[in-house]
C-alpha cells in the first residue's frame, strides 16, 4: 500500500489516500480512502507503479509525507514522487513560504516585513522576510543591499576590487 500525508485547506493534516495493489489486507482509514490499482506485480524484476493524482484526490495538494506499507513480504523501493517547488506559481518555493509565513498566501512581488525588498528578493538574497534587519546590526536590510553591504553579515562592506573591509556598526538603543 502506498499512502501519502497532506495538509488540507483548513490546515489539518491526514494519511487518508492511499492506493493498493492486491488484496485489501490493510484495513487502515475508511474504504473510500484505499484505491485498488491492481494485482500485485510480479516477483523478481523492478516495476514502475504509477497512481494518477487524481484517482487519490492529491492533485493541487502539497504532500508531505509518503509511506510504503506491507503485507507479508518484501520490496525495494527507489525514487518515488513528483516534486512542484512553487504550487501556488508565486515565485517563491512553497518550502520557504510555509518556513518563515506558515502559509501560501504571500507573493513575490509582496514585501512582508516592509523593508522595502519583496518577498522574491529576500528569498534570493537569503534574508528573513519577517525581519526588517536579519543580520540585527540595526540597518535596514534594503539599505543594506542598496549601499552593496551584504545584509547577512553585521558590519561587511565589498569594493569594486572584492576587497572585504570592515566597519563597526552599532545598533542605536
Amino acid at each position: 500500500m502506498l499512502q501519502w500525508f497532506v495538509t488540507d485547506d483548513n490546515g489539518y493534516g491526514s494519511w487518508e489516500q492511499r492506493a493498493y495493489w492486491g488484496g485489501n489486507l490493510i484495513a487502515w482509514g475508511s474504504e473510500a480512502t484505499r484505491h485498488y490499482m491492481g494485482p500485485v506485480p510480479t516477483a523478481g524484476a523492478w516495476l514502475r507503479l504509477e497512481v494518477p493524482a487524481s484517482l487519490v484526490s492529491l492533485e493541487g495538494k502539497i504532500i508531505q509525507g509518503m509511506a510504503f506499507t506491507l503485507y507479508g513480504g518484501r520490496a525495494a523501493w527507489d525514487r518515488a514522487g513528483k516534486l512542484t517547488p512553487d504550487m501556488d506559481g508565486d515565485g517563491l518555493p512553497d518550502s520557504w513560504e510555509l518556513q518563515y509565513f506558515g502559509n501560501l498566501n504571500q507573493t513575490g512581488t509582496g514585501d512582508y516585513d516592509g523593508d522595502g525588498l519583496t518577498n522574491l528578493q529576500e528569498y534570493q538574497l537569503r534574508t528573513n522576510p519577517t525581519s526588517q534587519d536579519t543580520d540585527g546590526d540595526g540597518v535596514n536590510d534594503y539599505l543594506e543591499w542598496l549601499q552593496g553591504r551584504n545584509p547577512l553579515v553585521s558590519g561587511t562592506v565589498s569594493d569594486s576590487n572584492n576587497l572585504i573591509r570592515f566597519q563597526v556598526y552599532t545598533p542605536l538603543k
